[in-house]
């Protein structure tokens, strides 16, 4: 920006200025975008945050250069550099207040159970970091940052977090209001070819360079083009910094309202620049002639960029966090053959210091499933939470492969729909499986078949999870359910040693009179005694197979579990 600043003939104190203003980006803006459109724990939304908390430590250099800019301050290089180390330095200082000092500072305020006296407290060290730093003739934003860093740092952060979020919409709304203020509507008018030719460069440049650096660092297309675009506006601290150069004299008022303009537009452009990068621009007739195309590779295993994969009817792993890993170990004990994809680097170290198969590559690329040998797979699971990748990952998959069986994971249950359409055999969103999971346990205790409930299991899975999402159900369906839950049951009790009953014949314990239970057969040493007699002398290690309705297997149980010599 200062070198493009230079060639228009522009002083190069102003162009460093407007480097600094265009090159940071919107904190406030991103994360609610990321946040609406459940980005936050994707590669986009993880490289995005990084780079915006690294430009917010930018800032704090960044203010500190802009006097000696406009020579208000006369000093050396030696001298800036000192001030900028000491700026810098306010951070770890910051972190170690964190740890040593405000933990018991706010283990004092919990302990007094005062959830105002909490708030209060925790919007006094955020005010009043910024009122030091003021006093300190610093930005008043670098001590705002420095109490972030300092609050997020503390065991009560997620407690300070949910208290301070109302204060964090609050704030934000009166920032952005003042910004609007600040607008002088009638000259910017007047400038609005100049302004929007400014906003469309700011935009086309934080692209531009965005894009080149995610690829220069291997980051796949698809990736960069989200990051760049979604960063492509003009930031918070961009104001603060404006407003700084203008009160020092690098800044005319005409080249002030410019830039609050073009800032203004890039923020209010955000959301449609974001909504264009997360649309699958490829038709399914691309993906087809693109198939039809690589036909040969996928009958040999042979990808498009060279590599062979001998390997068939193995699993594909798309994504190796929590989930992946956990099903890979499996696997492997299993010894069925697997290839994992995926996109952090953090997790493809950890997956090659484990001797795991991995390639890195992004699910939804038509040449990285290739490469994965998808074409020859059995299976493929989507473990990833990037839901837009996820759905072109299945897409592109079940075209490439119809037979392939496509496990799909999903944390929101508005896309089980979806995921069927586009080609996934199952789908298993958390939230239904944690339900599944508790009513099963709960039957058990009931003593309800195990066969009983698998059936009431795959039920509930084959039909979508429609009933736990509070559809209609068939009549005959719940009659079925009903029938099956008043019907009897049969169930295997293991005599141990120290019960009461041991040594003692059937006809002695009198099951069948006192709980309903009866004993059909008996195991001994793997062998069953079928309709044991009232003689029959009951061993150690024996186990009772017993047929009784629910209520009396549940009396027979508690009987038996009763006849416990007490120490």
């Amino acid at each position: 920006v200062s070198g493009i600043f230079y060639i228009l003939n522009f002083p190069l104190t102003m162009g460093i200025l407007s480097g600094f203003i265009i090159a940071l980006s919107s904190t406030a803006v991103v994360i609610r975008e990321l946040n609406d459109r459940r980005e936050f724990e994707t590669l986009t939304g993880r490289t995005s945050i990084g780079i915006l908390l690294f430009q917010d430590f930018a800032i704090v250099p960044m203010a500190a250069i802009i006097p000696f800019l406009a020579g208000t301050v006369k000093t050396s290089w030696t001298q800036l550099g000192i001030r900028v180390s000491i700026l810098i330095l306010a951070v770890p200082v910051g972190l170690i207040l964190a740890r040593k000092l405000f933990p018991l500072v706010f283990k004092s305020v919990a302990q007094t159970r005062s959830r105002e006296i909490f708030v209060l407290t925790t919007l006094m060290i955020c005010l009043g970091m910024a009122f030091l730093t003021s006093l300190l003739g610093l930005s008043p934003a670098l001590g705002a940052f420095i109490a972030g860093i300092i609050i997020s740092e503390s065991r009560y952060n997620h407690q300070v977090v949910a208290d301070i979020l109302p204060f964090r919409d609050l704030f934000n709304s009166i920032f952005f209001i003042s910004i609007g203020m600040s607008l002088n509507i009638p000259l910017v008018w007047g400038m609005k070819s100049k302004i929007i030719l400014l906003s469309s460069g700011i935009i086309m440049i934080k692209v531009i360079i965005l894009f080149l650096i995610l690829r220069l660092i291997r980051y796949t297309k698809n990736t960069a083009v989200k990051v760049a675009f979604g960063l492509a506006q003009v930031g918070e601290f961009s104001f603060v910094l404006a407003n700084l150069g203008s009160s020092f004299g690098l800044l005319t008022n005409d080249r002030f309202q410019m830039f609050i303009g073009a800032s203004i537009i890039t923020i209010f452009i955000t959301p449609f620049l974001f909504k264009l990068t997360r649309t699958d621009w490829k038709d399914n007739r691309v993906e087809k002639k693109l198939i039809e195309e690589n036909s040969k590779v996928e009958g040999t295993g042979e990808s498009s960029d060279g590599d062979v994969h001998k390997v068939k009817n193995h699993v594909v792993i798309a994504g190796y966090g929590l989930n992946g890993s956990n099903l890979a170990r499996v696997l492997r004990g299993a010894s069925i053959p697997y290839v994992i994809l995926e996109l952090n680097p953090d997790n493809m170290d950890r997956a090659e210091k484990e001797n795991k198969h991995v390639i890195f590559g992004d699910v939804s690329n038509f040449s990285v499933l290739i490469t994965a040998g998808v074409p020859n797979a059995k299976i493929i699971v989507f473990t990833i939470s990037d839901s837009s990748a996820a759905r072109r990952g299945i897409r592109l998959a079940r075209q490439m492969n119809p037979n392939i069986y496509i496990i799909v994971r999903t944390r929101f249950v508005s896309e089980i729909d979806e995921l069927y359409k586009l080609g996934a055999n199952h789908v298993i969103p958390e939230e239904f499986e944690t339900a599944i999971e508790l009513f099963t346990k709960t039957l058990e205790e009931y003593h309800i078949p195990a066969n009983v409930i698998q059936v009431q299991q795959e039920l509930i899975r084959s039909e979508g999870y429609s009933i736990l999402r509070g559809k209609p159900q068939d009549a005959t369906w719940s009659d079925k359910v009903m029938n099956i839950l008043a019907a009897g049951t049969v169930q295997a009790f293991l005599l141990e040693d120290g019960s009461t009953v041991i040594n003692k014949s059937l006809w002695e314990i009198n099951l069948r009179k006192l709980t309903g239970a009866t004993v059909i057969s008996v195991v001994r040493s793997g062998k069953a005694v079928v309709s044991p007699g009232p003689d029959f002398i009951l061993n150690p290690g024996d186990i009772l197979v017993l047929v009784a309705s629910h209520r009396d297997m549940d009396r027979a149980f508690n009987f038996l579990r009763s006849q416990f010599v007490k120490n």
